[in-house]
């Protein structure tokens, strides 16, 4: 309708907000396809805050499809144009796309100094729950670099952090950090109680993709022990599609290992139409544990 009554500078906020609800969809080409013609549209009108939001979009689009170096390009526009607007909640947030794009690609240096950034920018915005986040990402750098103690305090931070606010889910997802993190050590048993303490707080909520990322996290706890448990637990994840997509790679990733451990007909192969676990049953099992684990 807008281009009907050639009004070019109404555009960008439309067609900006289409891409915005094509890319939340995961329709990332369709998304991308807008953001595109609202970036045109923008540099031709010079409209600076529509340009941000479309290579904001882009940035992000590109970002999760693998394709980084168009990811750090728009965000590294996209950050001029913040700073220079002066939008400290852009800033941030693409100060944190920066950090993870870094992170995707095993630039730790560079990664860290990006969460750094955005942590001081939420710090003194008092964005609680933007600092849980950065903490988070700065717990991932910590524990990729085998830095397992200071993973360790971010992470507690954060989960702390979370609590003090009421954010259920965010503490919990902390705390399934501090579970993978302490499986780096090895600490098994530091790791059951952190993904347990996860998986109850999750489960209070019925945070599911919380929940399943701890169950994942004890599947990994069991796993050199007690293997049939583990593939069990893991074949109840997979059959999920609730859980985020970080959390079915790791939990794939698992069963694939455990597979020459397993023994023949032990665990059903996974297949839609094989028994499952019951998730709730599941669930209350696993709370009900305590030092069977080891």
């Amino acid at each position: 309708m807008l281009r009907l009554f050639d009004l070019p500078a109404e555009l960008p906020f439309p067609l900006n907000y289409l891409a915005a609800v094509a890319y939340h969809r995961g329709d990332y080409q369709r998304a991308e396809a807008w953001a595109q013609e609202a970036l045109a549209v923008s540099q031709h009108c010079g409209d600076q805050h529509g340009r941000v939001i479309a290579q904001t979009v882009l940035g992000q689009i590109a970002y999760l499809v693998g394709r980084y170096a168009d990811a750090h390009h728009y965000s590294q526009t996209s950050l001029a144009l913040e700073r220079e607007l002066g939008n400290y909640w852009g800033t941030v947030f693409t100060l944190i796309t920066l950090g993870r794009i870094a992170y995707a690609q095993g630039g730790y240096a560079d990664a860290r100094r990006w969460f750094q950034e955005g942590l001081a920018i939420r710090e003194a915005l008092a964005d609680a729950r933007g600092i849980g986040l950065c903490l988070n990402y700065l717990g991932d750098v910590a524990s990729a670099q085998a830095n397992y103690d200071e993973a360790q305090r971010c992470y507690q931070r954060s989960s702390a952090l979370f609590s003090e606010i009421g954010n259920r889910a965010g503490a919990a997802t902390a705390l399934a950090k501090l579970g993978y993190n302490e499986l780096k050590r090895p600490d098994t048993r530091a790791a059951r109680y952190a993904f347990q303490q996860a998986l109850s707080i999750a489960w209070s909520i019925r945070a599911l993709p919380q929940v399943l990322d701890a169950l994942t996290g004890l599947a990994g706890v069991l796993a050199p022990t007690q293997p049939q448990q583990a593939g069990m637990l893991l074949e109840l994840v997979l059959r999920q599609h609730t859980a985020v997509q970080e959390t079915h790679t790791r939990a794939r990733a698992l069963y694939a290992e455990l597979v020459p451990q397993l023994e023949a007909g032990a665990t059903p192969p996974l297949s839609p139409a094989a028994p499952t676990l019951d998730l709730t049953m599941t669930v209350v099992a696993m709370l009900q544990q305590d030092e069977t684990m080891h």
